[in-house]
């Protein structure tokens, strides 16, 4: 056609003759088409992966990397195996025809990034940027001027090399390293919790065994788990006799409830306050004989349970001189 615009509206810019053929009035003169000589085209455009450039990290450190990519040109028939750190990569692909070639439209998907066909129109280059290292496949198909599709198309297999701290190997030694790393600070951890914890219970039962008063540990249900050399003597028993016995033991039958009213009142008060005191009490001996006690209980947290200190005084000879008086 001489010309694409056709004359004014007022006047008929088309018709259709008796043949079948139509006419259409241009400003440089009538086209007239001929319909069933029209014909379509059916064969679909092959379609080739030219070229690939590309800029890597490593590249980019000379001045003119931007200007000098490296190209690798095609036909490519097995994986192309890049390098670590790609910034950018253009990849170039035509479909050669003879029918209309600037009229054939493209289609472009790069599995793994593209989740569907991205639609390029005419041009016939595709750039992406910073691709993540792995194996992809890089897709394109054509469509002639008809609209006819080559639906197979033309494949490019491309492999990024990984940095060796992208790679699933050092990963797994990072993640292993991380792992044995944070075991081994839990276990020193918990080790120096342990020793510190021995170191202040050794404290804690030095204090204790040397207590001029008799000294007993008892848990929260009453029984005794710690008891010094003076308590031994005066209730007149073995030491190991008197773990795991209940506080009640050393006691008078009487008196045997107010320990447990103690423990109660320790643990409605503040660590700061005094401890509770019992006077005039009677303590029970083995033999069955009763002595004059007092009792002071404090609690006290230890490896996150309860326990109470009992410190016990004896007051037989205080009674004896009050008589002598």
């Amino acid at each position: 056609m001489a010309s694409a615009e056709c004359t004014s509206r007022r006047q008929p810019v088309c018709g259709k003759d008796v043949h079948g053929r139509l006419w259409f009035a241009t400003l440089k003169g009538a086209v007239v088409i001929t319909p069933s000589q029209v014909k379509v085209n059916d064969v679909p455009p092959t379609v080739h992966v030219d070229e690939i450039a590309f800029v890597s990290q490593s590249s980019e450190l000379e001045t003119s990397a931007w200007e000098r990519p490296t190209r690798i040109r095609g036909p490519f028939t097995e994986t192309v195996v890049l390098p670590p750190g790609i910034r950018w990569i253009e990849i170039r692909y035509t479909a050669p025809t003879f029918s209309k070639p600037r009229n054939v439209r493209f289609e472009v998907m790069m599995e793994g990034l593209d989740g569907t066909w991205q639609d390029v129109g005419h041009e016939r280059s595709v750039t992406y940027h910073s691709l993540p290292p792995g194996i992809r496949s890089f897709r394109v198909r054509a469509a002639n001027d008809d609209g006819v599709w080559n639906e197979r198309g033309a494949t490019l297999a491309l492999a990024i090399t990984p940095y060796f701290w992208q790679s699933w190997w050092f990963r797994s030694i990072a993640l292993a390293a991380l792992v044995v790393g944070s075991f081994a600070t839990a276990w020193q951890a918990a080790h120096v919790r342990h020793r510190r914890r021995r170191r202040e219970d050794s404290v804690f039962r030095l204090l204790v065994q040397t207590a001029p008063n008799a000294m007993v540990l008892v848990d929260s249900t009453g029984a005794i788990s710690l008891a010094n050399a003076r308590t031994a003597q005066e209730f007149g028993y073995e030491r190991e006799d008197l773990i795991g016995r209940s506080v009640d033991t050393l006691l008078s039958e009487r008196d045997r409830k107010l320990q447990e009213s103690m423990r109660r009142e320790c643990l409605t008060r503040c660590d700061d306050a005094p401890p509770v005191a019992r006077h005039e009490l009677r303590g029970l001996r083995r033999d069955g004989s009763e002595i004059p006690i007092e009792i002071f209980l404090s609690s006290m947290r230890v490896h996150g349970a309860s326990r109470f200190l009992m410190s016990i005084v004896n007051l037989s000879e205080r009674e004896e001189l009050e008589r002598e008086l």
